[in-house]
């Protein structure tokens, strides 16, 4: 009778802990359902930029593995395992809305047509000449149109581009040097911004098949490296393109464009401007010393030592 007493206590202390366990099961497999509703209201939400949907689906893949039979009795432990170790090695943040990023994009677009106004008044480019552009979260470039007062540049002015060509700004019309941005951010995914222009001293050298010595200066050499030449082509045409694009390599950031002008990439607007105006006044150091009768290029010692300051 004793034993028969224990096995039926035993069998209710077993029964209650079933009960408990089953409401705690359920109350974790509520929570998980409220936060995979909570996200297909986000995502359907309007004014979400595009590419936010892939990253919340992704999120939501990852509360429904919580439910699949091999994460055994728990459907928690998806959300612990998974979601939780997801969103904090992604950095995942909530996606900004449709106002938020044009607000984004608006400074932007200023950036680049300060940076276009800047290059005009420091005398390296003309009214009609250069073209600049900055990439763009989302897969969208921003790039100073054609036909378009390159001194005088507002946020308004600046086009916004696909990295297929798809033009986001149909009342402006896209630079004849889209085709190279565009070849150029495709073939070289750490290039962020881009400024050509036709600087006169750096151009002469290039329309007079000279070299343009950046080893007298430190600086030329520390900022702009070894430019790199681009046989000519016609401007606008899928040949200059690839030419320049190929070119382009991890230390080489700057190009001579034959009977054309000079083209520097960037991590930033601000270090691509600076290439090309140190560029420009690396062509007049070389005037000048050439009228001095000669220069003392920096020795292959003191190169390397740039090289390993600069991280190359």
């Amino acid at each position: 009778m004793l034993g028969a007493s224990c096995e039926a206590q035993g069998r209710c202390a077993a029964d209650g802990r079933s009960a408990a366990n089953r409401k705690s099961f359920d109350g974790r497999h509520d929570a998980i359902r409220i936060i995979q509703l909570e996200i297909d209201q986000f995502l359907r939400k309007p004014g979400l930029i595009d590419n936010a949907q892939p990253a919340g689906k992704q999120l939501r893949a990852l509360f429904r593995a919580g439910e699949h039979p091999s994460f055994g009795s728990d459907p928690s432990y998806g959300f612990q395992h998974r979601c939780i170790p997801f969103i904090l090695n992604a950095r995942y943040t909530i996606p900004q809305t449709t106002r938020e990023r044009k607000g984004e994009m608006i400074k932007e677009k200023q950036t680049v047509a300060d940076c276009m106004n800047r290059l005009y008044r420091q005398g390296l480019t003309t009214t009609s000449g250069g073209n600049i552009s900055l990439r763009i979260p989302g897969g969208l470039i921003l790039l100073t149109p054609s036909a378009t007062d390159k001194g005088n540049m507002d946020a308004d002015q600046i086009a916004v581009i696909e990295m297929d060509g798809t033009n986001h700004t149909p009342k402006l019309k896209p630079s004849i040097e889209t085709s190279m941005h565009l070849a150029i951010y495709k073939r070289h995914s750490n290039v962020r911004a881009i400024v050509h222009a036709h600087p006169p001293t750096a151009s002469a050298f290039v329309a007079a098949r000279k070299p343009i010595n950046v080893r007298l200066i430190a600086e030329a050499y520390a900022i702009v490296g070894e430019p790199v030449i681009a046989p000519y082509a016609l401007m606008g045409s899928p040949e200059l393109a690839a030419s320049v694009a190929e070119r382009i390599e991890k230390h080489t950031s700057c190009i001579l464009m034959e009977n054309h002008g000079v083209l520097c990439t960037g991590d930033s607007l601000l270090q691509a401007f600076d290439r090309i105006e140190v560029l420009e006044n690396a062509a007049k150091i070389n005037l000048y010393v050439a009228q001095l009768g000669g220069g003392v290029e920096l020795d292959e010692t003191q190169l390397r030592e740039i090289d390993v300051m600069m991280g190359r």
